[in-house]
């Protein structure tokens, strides 16, 4: 048996790693190598021609209190700094630096520690180094195949396993993937490290990880020298660094044609309501709109304007019993009409971009980019939105949230849409203005200061979009959309989520009408600027 763990970021290793582990049986077997790459970092050179190495071919072996001379290789006439690394207990270097002689060669003395131990001397020269793993032991030494047991998702590119004397799973785990300080060796993703020379009698940490994405570790104790042992090792993933992460969501919907319809039609009534109350003339609140928008000293001159020319009476004699009203509560027939077809053919979608919390991982903040054609402020959305999200096994990311909005806006949206298909308006104020002919109202409300024609023209589509911008603003109107997503995400080497794909489902909640949502959910990470 083994015991695992996943190897967590820093900041959260110490929750995730146990107390304490239970002592573990032994693992013996025999076997061959395959696929091992020995031991890392055995020497190089730089630009300058500056090398070093050990003349120690792979690991060095040693009994307790051993002393050896260890050869290095360098550039001629140089000082090379040698130390050790990892617990090398109490084990000790004649020197912490040497000369090399004419011909690039030196040699340090090393005394072994007086107890089993894994660790590594390290020749420094300038910005080149080398180092040479030491392994010492009583009994002997053994290699060791760690072969890592591994169910998840994630993209492998091979592994690296360490055995170190001395350690825990816990403390090992809590370095990783930084050498933590004993053995190492690496495969491919399709076979098993081989761990070199690993000493026979004490215990042993044998930890295999693949990169940041995933690492496992177990206990054990190697028992006849001059075999090759093999150890399985459960393998987790680490859990991903929500907090860090950044998508461009999509979540397509089809909702719920009856309650859908309902809403719509519910806002649609508040807005028209609100802006063209049912048999209430339009002239007079167009006018009192207009009157909103003007300077004080505009406005002095536009009241008496307006008395002394009766303009109320002209302007609803120019509009003929137009009926504002009626004619809003057509184009919101029509609004709606445009809504359901487009939640009919599958294409409404919500869009927006979800960024991690870096002070709580567990959070999230949704900001939206499009709801079917509008944006947030068309929608009455908060330019934020918190969201909440985990992950569970298999890279499987949970989120939920609630989307404030306003049905008055959201029908208003789709009105927009009609108005701009039947009359060709940019805005609903500015389809409006056709219908009433703001030209001639124009003419009837020039003659105040230096207002003409234009300057009337321009102030009947102001009123017009006053009065549409008050439905718009509806405060009882204000609404819900909860969203509870379940998908499968993709990390990077770095543990962030960059894509992930699944389903979602929620409901849309305003003016005491319900319906539900459901539909595909995707994010991808955003293109590089």
């Amino acid at each position: 048996m083994s015991l695992t763990f996943a190897v967590l970021r820093p900041l959260r290793r110490a929750a995730f790693l146990l107390a304490a582990l239970a002592a573990l049986p032994s693992f013996v077997a025999c076997g061959e190598s395959d696929g091992n790459t020995g031991p890392l970092d055995e020497g190089g050179s730089d630009s300058n021609g500056s090398s070093v190495r050990f003349t120690q071919e792979g690991t060095l072996e040693l009994k307790p209190k051993q002393t050896a001379q260890v050869g290095i290789e360098t550039s001629p006439s140089v000082t090379v700094g040698v130390l050790l690394l990892g617990d090398a207990a109490d084990a000790s270097l004649d020197r912490s630096a040497v000369q090399s002689d004419e011909s690039g060669s030196a040699s340090v003395e090393l005394t072994a520690p007086s107890q089993p131990a894994t660790f590594r001397l390290r020749a420094q020269l300038g910005g080149v180094s080398a180092e040479l793993p030491v392994s010492v032991s009583e009994l002997g030494f053994s290699d060791l195949r760690v072969v890592p047991e591994y169910a998840g998702n994630r993209e492998i590119d091979g592994w690296t396993a360490d055995v170190v004397v001395g350690s825990t799973c816990e403390e090992v785990l809590a370095k990783l993937p930084d050498h933590p300080g004993g053995l190492r060796a690496t495969s491919s993703a399709s076979s098993a490290p081989v761990v070199e020379s690993v000493p026979v009698g004490p215990k042993v940490v044998a930890a295999i990880h693949a990169g940041e994405l995933a690492a496992g570790c177990a206990e054990l104790t190697l028992e006849l020298p001059g075999k090759v042992a093999e150890v399985s090792v459960d393998v987790l993933d680490r859990p991903m660094a929500l907090e860090d992460a950044e998508l461009d969501v999509t979540l397509e919907f089809s909702p719920d044609p009856t309650g859908y319809q309902a809403l719509l039609a519910a806002g649609a009534t508040v807005v028209s309501d609100t802006a063209f109350p049912p048999q209430q003339p339009l002239a007079g609140p167009l006018l009192d709109a207009i009157e909103g928008t003007l300077s004080a000293s505009e406005l002095a001159l536009f009241q008496a304007h307006r008395e002394s020319t009766q303009l109320d009476e002209a302007v609803d004699s120019q509009l003929a019993g137009f009926d504002a009203s009626a004619w809003c509560d057509s184009l919101a027939t029509s609004g709606i009409g445009a809504a359901m077809a487009d939640a009919a053919a599958s294409t409404s979608t919500i869009t927006g971009r979800l960024t991690g919390s870096s002070e709580d991982p567990m959070m999230a903040t949704f900001v939206l980019t499009d709801w079917s054609g509008g944006n947030a402020a068309d929608l009455g959305v908060p330019p934020e939105v918190a969201f909440m999200w985990s992950t569970s096994s298999g890279d499987v990311i949970e989120g939920s949230g609630s989307i404030g909005f306003s049905a008055a806006r959201l029908a208003a949206h789709w009105m927009k849409v009609a108005a701009t298909n039947q009359y060709g308006g940019a805005t609903v104020g500015e389809s409006l203005a056709q219908q009433i002919d703001c030209d001639a109202i124009g003419s009837l409300i020039a003659g105040f200061g230096s207002c003409d024609a234009a300057c009337g023209a321009a102030l009947c589509k102001t009123g017009l979009d006053e009065l549409w911008r008050a439905g718009l603003d509806a405060p009882e109107a204000s609404g819900t959309t909860t969203v509870s997503l379940t998908a499968q995400a993709t990390v990077d080497g770095t543990l962030v989520p960059v894509s992930f794909e699944g389903t979602w489902a929620g409901t849309i909640e305003a003016l005491g009408k319900t319906g539900s949502l459901a539909g595909e959910a995707t994010g991808q990470a955003p293109a590089p600027n």
